[in-house]
C-alpha cells in the first residue's frame, strides 16, 4: 500500500526525484519537493493512491483536505 502511494505521488509531482517523504502511514504522509522554480515547497500533507493524489493546499483546498484527512488518515 505504501509503495503504491509513493509511486502515485511521485508521478504527480513536477520533480519526482526531489521528493522527500516522511511520516507515511498507508496512503497518508508528508512530502517536500521542488517546484517549477527549483525551490523546495516545504513539507505538506498528502493522501495518495492509484485513484487520487491530494496535497494539502495545492490541488485541494485546505478545508476540504482536512475533512478527507480526518476520514482516512487519523
Amino acid at each position: 500500500m505504501e509503495v503504491d502511494a509513493k509511486i502515485a505521488l511521485k508521478n504527480f509531482l513536477k520533480d519526482p526525484d526531489s521528493a522527500q517523504i516522511r511520516n507515511q502511514h498507508g496512503f497518508c504522509g508528508e512530502v517536500n519537493s521542488k517546484n517549477s522554480f527549483g525551490g523546495y515547497t516545504g513539507f505538506k500533507r498528502f493522501i495518495a493512491s492509484s485513484a487520487i493524489v491530494a496535497i494539502d493546499g495545492e490541488n485541494m483546498e485546505s478545508s476540504e483536505f482536512q475533512t478527507v484527512w480526518e476520514k482516512f488518515c487519523t
